[in-house]
């Protein structure tokens, strides 16, 4: 099996004025390629950090990582930050659109700072704002679009430069239940082509029977995994 991310033993403490807090004590954690998986528990047990140090934006202390078969470990600052931009998509929970580009604009950048050429990455862009319904909307500014309509931007922006893995902080906390299953059915459809694994961090229940498997986190450790929530597992969140 090919495996989209290996944990083993995984901690981080967070050092100020003397005080130690242990975010991660010791995480174990194997995800397969090709699956949609979401991390959940209570605030404060230590998501968020996982989330980041998957994504290379935070060192761990100890233990071993492994993503898309690459060991961060091995990796330098700059190493872990090509890594990011050419292997990895970001969908935020506060969409991190550039307010005075337009949509489309907004969604080359990744393709952009790849390498890709200006006119080819705004081609892309229109055909992926297209894909996630957006396409009478690429010349707009976010600032004149709705929640979600800035949500399935910062999706297309994650997909165009084919990341082999996205990872999303609460895609869905500010949507309405319906904006948010379409947001959902969104990044099934679209993250998950040619075996993309994508990782989500949630507090939202409505959207649990879209994960294949569950990771549910308890004071910086996994409490338990479960695969196939949509058949009716309810994770602590």
């Amino acid at each position: 099996m090919q495996h989209a991310l290996q944990i083993n033993g995984l901690t981080k403490i967070f050092r100020s004025g003397g005080v130690e807090t242990h975010a991660l004590r010791g995480i174990d954690l194997d995800i397969p390629r090709g699956s949609l998986t979401m991390l959940v528990g209570p605030s404060g047990c230590g998501k968020t950090t996982l989330l980041s140090v998957i994504a290379g934006i935070l060192n761990h202390d100890s233990g071993s990582i492994r993503v898309l078969d690459e060991d961060l470990d091995k990796m330098d600052e700059a190493g872990r930050t090509l890594f990011r931009r050419r292997r990895i998509g970001f969908v935020f929970q506060s969409f991190n659109l550039i307010p005075a580009l337009s949509a489309a604009e907004n969604v080359s950048v990744p393709a952009i700072l790849n390498g890709m050429e200006h006119k080819l990455a705004i081609q892309h862009a229109e055909e992926l704002l297209e894909r996630v319904g957006l396409a009478e909307q690429r010349g707009k500014s976010p600032r004149d679009m709705s929640g979600g309509q800035q949500q399935r931007v910062a999706i297309a922006r994650a997909l165009i430069h084919q990341p082999d893995l996205i990872v999303c902080d609460e895609p869905t906390s500010a949507l309405d239940h319906k904006t948010g299953e379409q947001v959902m059915t969104i990044l099934r459809e679209q993250a998950l082509r040619d075996g993309r694994s994508l990782i989500i961090v949630t507090h939202d229940a409505r959207i649990l029977h879209h994960a294949d498997i569950t990771a549910t986190l308890s004071d910086g450790r996994v409490e338990s995994i479960s695969t196939g929530t949509r058949l009716g597992h309810s994770p602590q969140l």
